[in-house]
């Protein structure tokens, strides 16, 4: 491991920093197996806390963590208990004085004064080079590197394996409004330029496509109302509602609601993208499946998009962490 305790000033979000605390907690406070259970709810309270606090809307300072692990460690001659807690940091850049300050003010101040023989050992912020694993054949080699392969994605068959594989990290697919979250998985997955530029737009060129092929439903009490082939009543306005009404709620709970109206205006944009398609190439009495000719169909079309977006991953500098077993 490398410490960053001085130089904090390296942006790469694809590389894993961890801010690790440990915590000795006294004897006195570990007299019996209900005192114990108390000082560990008051550590896990605290890492929740932590976690939880880019979600408040408590001043303009926000900690940067998106996930934490803690490790329980006692000594053998003192009984004292050594509490290992590990936060994964979104980015060192955003690791500033405010930041480390409002931790210790705003939550781990309340942990030692609940939990009173606790006191706090070290802390540091490091970054991790690379990770080893023993080899229990090898006579000559105690150890070899974590090397790229099927091994390291998680599951016990070929289908928890699969479904693991193609949902990648499936937190991502539910967890909308964890921004932190989001921003980091992004950037580790989609490392380098090109696959980052190519989902720029491929992604927004799949939204069209989907609200194009919604342009074709209409409402049945209101039936066909639009005005020339950009605005129209129909179900593309319907997906356009959903999406932008979250957008604005997630810029407002992230304090940058002017983030969500611009994302609002380019969702506009493609609204009238995927009507303007459909109205010019719709094909009258063709089945819903086919709301155009072969040559504009919203799902070749989609199908041939989100084939760029797959293939632009070949390129990244580093395979995705679900191959490579690590910053998972």
């Amino acid at each position: 491991m490398e410490s960053n305790d001085d130089d904090l000033s390296e942006n790469v979000l694809a590389e894993l920093y961890t801010f690790t605390q440990i915590i000795e907690v006294g004897t006195e406070n570990l007299t019996s197996e209900s005192e114990t259970k108390k000082v560990e709810s008051h550590i896990h309270g605290y890492i929740q806390n932590a976690l939880n606090d880019h979600l408040s809307k408590d001043g303009d300072v926000q900690i940067p963590f998106y996930d934490a692990r803690l490790n329980i460690e006692t000594e053998a001659n003192t009984q004292k208990r050594i509490y290992t807690i590990n936060f994964h940091i979104l980015s060192v850049e955003f690791w500033t004085d405010d930041v480390k300050a409002k931790l210790t003010d705003s939550y781990l101040k309340n942990l030692l004064d609940n939990v009173t023989s606790a006191k706090l050992v070290s802390e540091r912020v490091v970054k991790l080079l690379k990770t080893f694993k023993r080899d229990p054949t090898s006579y000559d080699d105690l150890t070899k590197d974590e090397v790229p392969g099927c091994s390291n994605i998680p599951g016990d068959n070929c289908w928890e394996k699969f479904l693991n594989y193609w949902l990648v990290v499936p937190r991502v697919q539910w967890d909308f409004f964890d921004l932190l979250y989001q921003m980091y998985t992004f950037d580790i997955f989609h490392q380098g330029v090109i696959p980052k530029f190519v989902h720029f737009f491929t992604i927004p060129t799949n939204v069209m496509l989907s609200m194009m092929f919604l342009a074709q439903f209409n409402f049945p009490s209101l039936g066909e109302v639009r005005y020339g082939n950009a605005f129209a009543v129909n179900f593309a306005l319907v997906l356009f509602f959903v999406l932008g009404l979250a957008y604005i709620i997630m810029g407002i709970l992230r304090k940058s609601w002017a983030w969500g109206v611009a994302t609002c205006v380019v969702l506009g944009v493609l609204n009238m993208t995927g009507n303007l398609w459909y109205y010019s190439y719709r094909t009258k009495g063709n089945p819903w499946y086919n709301p155009t000719n072969l040559y504009t169909h919203p799902f070749i079309w989609s199908y041939v998009i989100s084939a760029i977006q797959a293939l632009s991953h070949m390129v990244v500098p580093q395979m995705p962490p679900n191959i490579t077993g690590e910053h998972c």
